[in-house]
């Protein structure tokens, strides 16, 4: 993601909002310096998980399953 306004941080919430009620998980990765900026001025970093790279997106996703079939 290269640029985002106040718009899209407003979708994004939604849809993070929208899979944490369906027991799922929102990973953003491969943020710029000026998204990942926004954000922490927005301080959203504490309620959206951020990863650096797609890898590491779908690491924490599988993860994120593993453990919550471990909690089950």
């Amino acid at each position: 993601m290269k640029y985002i306004d106040s718009s899209g941080l407003s979708a994004i919430l939604v849809a993070n909002r929208l899979c944490k009620s369906l027991d799922g998980v929102m990973v953003l990765a491969g943020l710029s310096e000026n998204v990942k900026k926004l954000i922490a001025i927005s301080q959203l970093e504490s309620i959206l998980t951020i990863v650096p790279t797609a890898g590491e997106g779908i690491e924490f996703i599988i993860m994120d399953d593993i453990e919550k079939n471990i909690s089950e």
